[in-house]
């Protein structure tokens, strides 16, 4: 009995400590953002191209208009016309039309700016907020995991490496959906590994949802949800007991995302469930002759290339002109989608015996993005799969890269395709240099972690 409440009291002041540590953890975190990419740009508009269209489909899910563009709104161009830097803005300003669908871009953080627009009216700092808290709590359920795994040393190690990474913070600022994306992927890992410690129907009702949440905020996680129902529905195969859970988070993943390709492929009237974008990246990498730009990385004016010549446009024909147009018709979205599909195929079927090759260079491309942090959290966390208790949130992590690596060695890679992944990389790291350090001190008697 004594052994018992001792273990309970253990599991306590770890579960004490971790709460102290994720909110410790969130201020930090919240404190290094909020002054130089909140407050500072305030109402700015967003300088990138990417953060201009989530406004846009932001303002037009939170007007009842659907997720879709509208360039003639002057509720929308009011901002960027008045802006002290106005010509910075000229490419989609010069575009101009009735409301029209799109489907170039996930849903999910659009849909999370729109519930601002409608809560706190169409506000770029309280867009920029939600990133800020979505970044601080990543940190927070990042350092729970870590401390519940490992103990109180991994959640330091683990707040430390993530705080001192600035990427993500500059990404918050830029109106980006990777801030996000790292707080979903975190929450997938969180459950799974809360499932998988006991499988309950609720348990996987929540795994399985936030697995398609996953998918609709960023489509490259894709074949991480593939890889989800096919280890659901190996769950429910080979255990009985556990397969009210499996089944519970198969349906609920499907569930989540699949009204979204629906929806896309009969706005496109094409078989294109996740949209343009999957095959509008394919003519930035199999064309030419060439698979990608000879680092792997994404090739915009190769894809310029390809409409150009295809479709008869001007010589100095650029990526900028090829991206109005795409904006400005869901036809031309289309098409080029589907031009890429095109070359893809005809690039395969003449150079596949090029694939591996290609598909290595884009994949040190990959890995290189990380950094020297990054790399080094990685390396350290192969360790923890040695231990049974980082084990299991060892692997999870590692398939989830894994299945992010996928994406990007079939296509290019890319500092935003890293950015959600590296807290996972700070996680992974933590764990197996804190594990490591345990059993070598447990070895000599002298326990670091209990």
């Amino acid at each position: 009995m004594k052994r018992i409440a001792d273990a309970d009291r253990a599991l306590h002041s770890r579960s004490r400590l971790a709460a102290l540590a994720a909110v410790a953890t969130a201020a930090v975190s919240l404190a290094l953002t909020l002054p130089s990419q909140v407050v500072r740009l305030a109402e700015t508009p967003p300088g990138r191209l990417d953060g201009r269209d989530y406004d846009h489909l932001a303002l037009n899910l939170a007007r009842g208009r659907g997720f879709g563009y509208c360039w003639s709104d002057p509720e929308w161009r009011g901002p960027y016309e008045r802006a002290e830097n106005r010509t910075a803005y000229a490419s989609h300003l010069a575009l101009w039309g009735p409301c029209m669908p799109t489907a170039r871009r996930a849903p999910g953080y659009p849909a999370a700016l729109a519930i601002v627009y409608r809560v706190w009216g169409r506000s770029f700092l309280a867009g920029r907020l939600l990133s800020a808290v979505a970044l601080a709590t990543t940190g927070a359920l990042g350092v729970v995991l870590a401390v519940r795994a490992a103990g109180p040393a991994a959640g330091v190690l683990f707040a430390l490496c993530f705080l001192i990474d600035g990427q993500l913070r500059q990404l918050v600022g830029g109106y980006m959906s990777e801030p996000t994306a790292s707080l979903a992927v975190m929450a997938v890992l969180a459950a799974h590994v809360t499932l998988l410690r006991n499988p309950t129907r609720e348990r996987g009702m929540v795994a399985g949802s936030l697995l398609g949440l996953l998918v609709l905020i960023r489509h490259h996680f894709s074949p991480l949800w593939t890889l989800g129902i096919l280890g659901a529905t190996l769950g429910a195969v080979r255990s009985r007991p556990a397969r009210p859970a499996w089944v519970a988070h198969g349906s609920a993943a499907l569930l989540v995302l699949v009204p979204w390709c629906v929806r896309n492929c009969l706005v496109l009237d094409a078989p294109m469930p996740l949209g343009t974008q999957g095959g509008q990246v394919l003519a930035a990498t199999y064309v030419d002759g060439e698979a990608g730009a000879v680092d792997g990385r994404w090739n915009s004016a190769q894809a310029a290339r390809l409409w150009a010549r295809r479709k008869g446009r001007p010589i100095g024909y650029t990526y900028d002109d090829l991206a109005r147009e795409m904006r400005s018709s869901l036809a031309v979205d289309r098409e080029f989608a589907m031009m890429g599909q095109e070359a893809a195929r005809e690039w395969l079927r003449r150079n596949w015996r090029r694939l591996p090759a290609a598909a290595f260079v884009t994949l040190r491309a990959h890995v290189k993005e990380y950094g020297a942090l990054g790399l080094t959290a990685l390396l350290c966390g192969l360790a923890a799969l040695a231990f049974p208790g980082t084990r299991r949130v060892a692997a999870l992590g590692f398939v989830i890269m894994a299945a992010t690596a996928l994406t990007v060695v079939l296509t290019f890679t890319h500092p935003r395709f890293v950015a959600p992944m590296r807290p996972v990389a700070y996680l992974l790291g933590s764990l197996g240099l804190t594990a490591s350090a345990s059993w070598l001190w447990h070895a000599r008697r002298w326990p670091l972690v209990r």
